[in-house]
């Protein structure tokens, strides 16, 4: 079950700027959720996902665009280098990618069916997470790669509560 930004407080937030060759566009999260996972090479994680619902202007079908984020679960804030990711569901510590799930025009329902994955080439997470645990704080830039070897890059803040935390 995810919570929502609301459900979590008024400051949790999740907030970006994806940059493309020849467009800006602007990703506000409206549900965030911290859960417990483990990379491929057995590293405890807590994985940041957010994801900002809306429907496809062209289509007017469902879109979910999910921005999710790797970090190890020993380091409690720092700079940290963002490397090159897993393809999903695959997780790498200390890495980061974007995807978008959109529903097909072409069946009658609203489930999402396509999904679009743009692994972290490399990057940069800076966060904080203070003595008294109220929050945690950050912002992050990666770049990213497409399948046709164009890349953009998503750079963003985050502010999320300890209650946005799943361990299953």
């Amino acid at each position: 079950m995810s919570i929502s930004t609301t459900q979590a407080g008024e400051n949790a937030s999740f907030v970006a700027t994806l940059y493309f060759s020849d467009a800006q566009e602007i990703f506000t999260a409206n549900r965030i959720v911290i859960l417990s996972s483990v990379s491929v090479n057995a590293v405890d994680c807590w994985t940041i996902k957010a994801v900002m619902d809306s429907k496809d202007p062209k289509t007017n079908t469902p879109k979910s665009q999910t921005i999710l984020i790797h970090i190890r679960q020993d380091q409690v804030s720092g700079n940290v280098t963002l490397g090159a990711a897993r393809t999903f569901p695959d997780i790498a510590e200390n890495t980061a990618g974007y995807y978008v799930l959109t529903d097909s025009p072409d069946d009658d329902d609203d489930d999402l069916d396509a999904v679009f994955g743009f692994p972290s080439v490399r990057g940069n997470l800076v966060y904080q997470r203070p003595e008294d645990n109220a929050h945690i704080v950050g912002h992050f830039n990666f770049d990213l790669e497409t399948e046709e070897k164009t890349s953009f890059s998503i750079k963003g803040t985050f502010n999320v509560a300890p209650s946005l935390f799943k361990t299953a």
